[in-house]
């Protein structure tokens, strides 16, 4: 983790004071410890595009620092996930998922690209049976590796945060429901195995 933030986006989420858009992506419009207000990047709603939630084939299933882990790429239409952004995703998994995940822990990663180079890693795992757990990194512009979104958060206790945008909580809804019938199951390998395969893919 750096021992400094890395510099904030200019133009929107730099501003001093800045208003909290109605298409806030969660953790983008939190005050910062210098008293400034991101602001989301995201269009108002009346021009925002239609998120599509992606699956990686590929990559559905990612087991890091002992955990089970479903990864999401969440994206407007025309705007995949660059193969160079996937690749840092990857190299999160591999080198960073150990400070966020419990072995044993299961869960779901969404990758959301928030305009054109800002990304959220939301890594959000089940505690307790039915708790879910939330840890936010992220990736602007050309910084080398996903950080640690903490610094951003408002340093006083007990204060409201973001938590999901509305596009999010289309993977949460279905995870949640995914979650559920695995808690009603037996909780044996099949059931394991049911788990992992129901994987929502479309648009939200």
């Amino acid at each position: 983790m750096p021992s400094v933030m890395p510099s904030l986006p200019s133009g929107g989420r730099g501003s001093a004071r800045g208003v909290k858009r109605a298409c806030r992506v969660r953790r983008a419009c939190v005050r910062t410890k210098v008293e400034h207000l991101w602001r989301c990047p995201c269009p108002p709603p009346s021009i925002q595009p239609i998120a599509i939630i992606r699956s990686t084939p590929n990559f559905a299933l990612v087991e890091a620092g002992g955990a089970a882990l479903k990864l999401y790429h969440l994206t407007a239409a025309d705007a995949p996930v660059p193969d160079d952004v996937a690749s840092l995703c990857a190299d999160w998994f591999a080198k960073q998922a150990s400070a966020a995940v419990a072995p044993g822990d299961c869960g779901f990663v969404i990758l959301h690209r928030c305009g054109a180079d800002f990304y959220f890693l939301l890594v959000s795992v089940w505690r307790g049976s039915n708790e879910l757990w939330e840890a936010v990194w992220y990736r602007h512009g050309d910084m080398p590796a996903f950080a640690p979104f903490d610094p951003a958060y408002p340093p006083a206790a007990g204060v409201a945060r973001p938590t999901f945008c509305v596009w999010e909580l289309g993977i949460v809804a279905h995870e949640s429901a995914a979650w559920g019938r695995y808690l009603a199951s037996p909780r044996d390998d099949t059931a394991r195995s049911r788990w992992v395969d129901d994987i929502f893919e479309g648009a939200v």
